[in-house]
């Protein structure tokens, strides 16, 4: 009997590495993703060096946090709420690196809203027509006020 443990203790390790392994993987593309986006930005102010540093290295430790982790739930957070609020972070500060229009009037730099379509949803299910339209709705709504507001909108 506990011979067999030590097999099933292996298995387990092993399933666990290859969730683990795959979760990092992805969590490491999300990030790139958001690294790619945000060097597009920065490209369209033409950012200098040090702006790109200083709004890219967070991204950069981040994703070097997550190849070292071996907590998934961690590789989640890093992932997820904390990377979230970077590029959120990031994307507000390229924004105000914005240059001024040359006509001599003050640029308002444009904020960016993120619109969560899952918390717009009051139902586990959509299963008629009218649920469908009722959602669509609200995210329309959601969506207009962001442009209102003169924002860009970010689906998330």
């Amino acid at each position: 009997m506990i011979r067999e443990i030590d097999g099933l203790l292996s298995s387990v390790d092993s399933v666990n590495q290859q969730v683990l392994n795959g979760r990092r993987e992805r969590a490491i593309q999300s990030i790139e993703a958001k690294i790619a986006q945000l060097k597009s930005e920065l490209d369209s102010i033409r950012a200098d060096s040090d702006t790109r540093n200083a709004i890219l290295t967070p991204f950069q430790a981040a994703k070097g946090v997550i190849e070292h982790e071996e907590s998934i739930q961690r590789i989640a957070f890093q992932e997820g709420e904390h990377a979230e609020d970077l590029f959120q972070n990031a994307l507000d500060a390229i924004e105000n690196k914005r240059p001024k229009p040359a006509d001599g009037k003050s640029a308002v730099a444009r904020k960016t809203r993120t619109v969560c379509p899952a918390t717009l949803n009051t139902k586990t299910f959509l299963e008629t027509p009218e649920d469908v339209d009722e959602f669509l709705d609200k995210l329309r709504v959601e969506m207009e006020e962001a442009l209102k507001d003169n924002a860009r909108i970010r689906i998330q």
